[in-house]
């Protein structure tokens, strides 16, 4: 969601997306401003799939705000995320069970939520630049080379 002019004006909006985001599930956890992640896992009864969900909910927003919104469909919320990250500024992205590999696995590693510039670097040094390369690398190498890096606070 992007909204210019005052800081009260985003807050609004990002309100009042949040109250839409309220009729389809109760289990809504903001993210910063202007991000949510949406459990839908109860409401497919009532509303239809994640993904008819999601549809829904873009356009209610975009009706009542004039905003447009970009969603991430997805079984984690990372991957929800990335998805919502991957087309910008309009658009709804799934990266379900079946197919989420294929779609993601060569995108850069910096992609993933909270791998941020200096988590990057220290994978990259060891030769994983791709989310599939971190998918496929050796997970307690992977945490006791990160883990330098937080106690370090770098």
């Amino acid at each position: 969601m992007l909204v210019k002019g005052e800081y009260s004006d985003y807050k609004k909006y990002s309100k009042i997306v949040n109250e839409i985001y309220l009729k389809y599930t109760d289990r809504v956890e903001p993210f910063g401003i202007d991000e949510s992640f949406l459990d839908v896992t109860e409401s497919k009864k009532l509303f239809g799939s994640p993904y008819e969900i999601a549809v829904k909910i873009k356009e209610e927003v975009k009706h009542k705000t004039g905003l447009t919104i970009s969603v991430g469909v997805s079984f984690t919320k990372s991957l929800a995320k990335l998805g919502s990250d991957l087309k910008k500024p309009d658009a709804i992205t799934v990266l379900d069970s079946e197919s989420y590999k294929k779609k993601i696995y060569n995108l850069p590693v910096n992609m993933l939520l909270f791998v941020g510039k200096s988590a990057s670097a220290k994978l990259n040094q060891i030769g994983i630049y791709t989310i599939g390369d971190l998918a496929m690398a050796n997970k307690s190498k992977i945490i006791k080379i990160l883990r330098k890096t937080w106690r370090r606070g770098i």
